[in-house]
């Protein structure tokens, strides 16, 4: 019956599909946009069942008949591979795709079927792997004249399969190992499909799996060869885009409308005040959620936009202080959330702690000017007049070395520069200029294995290299911050912490290799063949507008001389000033900046320590803890730091599932014994502070 049916039964669900569609495409209505993407997923999962379902039967009913026909194996793999490729990188999964250059192209065959069966493979590959890769393989197992055997190798680094469950992994309906698989969707009957349809096709199915390793899925399948074309190197067909780009013009000007954009990573800075520079926007900028708050009390802003993951205070934590600071100017004005993660559901989570909408990075411009016209006020956007722009076209090449770098993508890198060759240019020249600081940030929390920090900074990594156009090392960065992720993550099982640990320990090297190969291109690209990367200093770029926008008087220079002649550390017993300006990218007028924000904050943060600590509440506490050595470190506060870190890891045992009654009441004693000291600490270093602001 469902066999004679499925026509009926499709036909209704793709209108719905088709209609949804239109809709998403020309509503402009934010709550009913909402509401018809729930629409897209359900009618997109139940088509996903119902197609199982219909597949199965007509199996069984022994309808179903291949269609065989000539066909380019070389377009059916892009395809195929077009719709995995973006549900393994959402998920922050490496893919890898090997194909046999000798394979020949012109085939006959069911191509619909062998996609089919493919498909479900990398599928399950990508909903079965937390972390890792998924390797997609192509080649021959033999070839005469007139046939190939096809065989396609899929390997991923998930969970496994016991041996038990081996025998029944093609039975109809079966799903097995159902506690660590107990939230994934499935009707059981994918790989049952499968099967059959590869038996309809004379082929084989092998598996290879280790659990909790991983699985090697391999289906050989013959296929009539059509002529004698090759199918060559696939990963340049991949690689093939439009070498024609469309000019780059402001949508809209707002020469009256200023904005603040929060966000840690200069090069992040330099990115939006660069892409917004033709809208003639007034662009404010802060470095850190405590730099942001200071500003909100001073100005007035049309639009905040606030990075999601930075140290210490993070975007959320920042927006809920800002929310509740009684002389926040701009209480009411939208705040955007700036986020390398585009997961799925990150819009509603997003908006239920309190953020307007997001955005996400690396920053594309036409989302960034459309998000701006939805939320800035009306009567200050103006239609663009006729301005020469900084447009580099593309129709001719860049230079004719574009090409000819294996680790950056020049054409990608100058779409998110909104294809202005010399934008490109001075961000990717920050980029290359910072490596080093970066690179030994990172170095440095991998080598203290403090995960916190190694996932932020390849956090930021992941975005920044790949708005220079560094795919491979922003694919690293992506996978080691979901390792960095799960390890931090308090509902992660021990064993998933050990094995993210591991994980990065095996791939941490690369990619720091990458990142050195990376900025070597970048360098031979900006004709500074003769830099060497290791002695390059981090400097400012010329022409970055308001990166720091501060309202210190004396000038940077005067500042530097200030901190390095009159305030030498050796001469503080709590606070090495050389190193909070090395904190603060070297910048001292940032640093006298976030120096007087700590010494200002001091008596809400320490009420914060105190309440929590006479009430017991350690969960409070150790927030209130963590706060504050992550700002102690970047003004240069190394010993309170030192202490805080020590009190911290005796809350962290306290509050820890698998410490003993013992145990806690040694660490409730340890807190007792140094909190008072932690205070005491606390207050030398903002008398320090003040009077290291003073001198200046």
């Amino acid at each position: 019956f469902l066999a004679q049916m499925s026509h009926e039964i499709r036909t209704p669900i793709n209108a719905v599909i088709g209609m949804n569609e239109m809709i998403l495409r020309e509503c402009k209505d934010a709550s009913i946009l909402k509401y018809s993407r729930n629409v897209a997923q359900a009618s997109e999962a139940l088509l996903s069942l119902i197609n199982d379902i219909l597949d199965f039967s007509k199996i069984e009913s022994g309808k179903m008949e291949l269609v065989e026909e000539t066909y380019k194996f070389d377009e059916m793999l892009k395809n195929l591979i077009n719709m995995i490729k973006p549900r393994a990188e959402k998920k922050n999964l490496e893919f890898i795709v090997n194909i046999n250059e000798n394979i020949p192209n012109e085939l006959f065959g069911d191509s619909v079927r062998i996609r089919q069966v493919v498909i479900n493979f990398l599928t399950n590959a990508v909903k079965y792997t937390k972390v890792g890769s998924v390797t997609f393989s192509v080649d021959m197992e033999s070839k005469t004249d007139d046939t190939v055997m096809l065989k396609f190798s899929v390997k991923d680094t998930g969970i496994g399969i016991r041996d038990e469950d081996k025998k029944r992994l093609f039975k109809d309906f079966e799903r097995f190992d159902s506690h660590q698989n107990k939230n994934i969707e499935g009707t059981g009957l994918g790989l049952a499909i499968t099967k059959k349809l590869v038996d309809m096709m004379k082929g084989r199915v092998q598996v290879d799996s280790v659990y909790g390793e991983g699985s090697t899925f391999m289906v050989m399948i013959p296929q009539k060869i059509m002529g004698t074309e090759l199918i060559g190197n696939f990963n340049d067909k991949l690689k093939l885009m439009p070498s024609t780009q469309q000019t780059y013009s402001a949508s809209f000007i707002a020469p009256d409308a200023k904005i603040l954009v929060v966000d840690d990573n200069e090069m992040n800075l330099l990115v939006v005040t660069s892409l917004l520079k033709q809208t003639q926007i007034k662009v404010d900028t802060a470095m850190s959620g405590m730099s942001a708050l200071k500003k909100l009390a001073d100005n007035y802003y049309d639009v905040i936009f606030l990075d999601q993951m930075m140290p210490s205070l993070d975007g959320i934590q920042t927006l809920h202080l800002a929310k509740e600071m009684p002389n926040n100017k701009s209480i009411k004005s939208p705040v955007i959330a700036l986020t390398a993660n585009a997961i799925s559901g990150a819009r509603e989570m997003f908006l239920s702690e309190g953020f307007t909408d997001y955005l996400t990075k690396p920053i594309n411009s036409q989302e960034m000017e459309q998000m701006l016209i939805n939320y800035l006020p009306v009567e200050k956007i103006q239609t663009p007049e006729a301005v020469e722009t900084e447009t580099q076209s593309t129709d001719e090449p860049v230079n004719s070395d574009t090409n000819n770098y294996e680790y950056l993508n020049v054409g990608l890198g100058l779409q998110y520069s909104a294809n202005m060759l010399d934008m490109y240019k001075n961000i990717l020249s920050l980029f290359c200029q910072m490596k080093n600081e970066k690179q030994s940030k990172i170095q440095e929390a991998y080598d203290n294995e403090n995960w916190q920090d190694y996932t932020t900074f390849v956090h930021a990594l992941k975005s920044t290299a790949l708005s220079v156009g560094g795919e491979k090392i922003s694919a690293a960065a992506k996978q080691l911050e979901t390792a960095g992720k799960i390890i931090i993550s308090n509902t992660s099982s021990e064993l998933e912490k050990h094995q993210s640990i591991e994980y990065i320990k095996q791939h941490h090297e690369e990619a720091m290799r990458l990142y050195d190969l990376l900025v070597s291109d970048g360098n031979r690209f900006l004709g500074n063949d003769t830099v060497e990367t290791e002695e390059t200093e981090t400097k400012p770029v010329e022409n970055i507008e308001n990166i720091t926008n501060d309202e210190i008087s004396a000038t940077a220079e005067n500042v530097t001389n200030d901190v390095e002649e009159s305030t030498p550390s050796q001469t503080y017993e709590n606070i090495n000033t050389e190193l909070g300006v090395h904190e603060c990218s070297d910048m001292p007028e940032v640093y006298v900046e976030m120096l007087k924000m700590f010494c200002e904050d001091k008596d809400t943060q320490q009420e914060k320590l105190k309440q929590a600590f006479d009430e017991g509440n350690w969960q409070d506490y150790i927030s209130a803890i963590q706060e504050l050595e992550s700002s102690a470190y970047t003004i240069g506060g190394e010993k309170l730091s030192k202490l805080l870190k020590s009190i911290e890891t005796a809350c962290k045992m306290l509050t820890s599932d698998f410490t003993s009654e013992a145990e806690k009441q040694q660490s409730i004693d340890y807190i007792k014994q140094h909190h008072e000291e932690a205070i005491q600490l606390y207050d030398a270093l903002v008398d320090e502070g003040n009077n290291v602001i003073n001198k200046i």
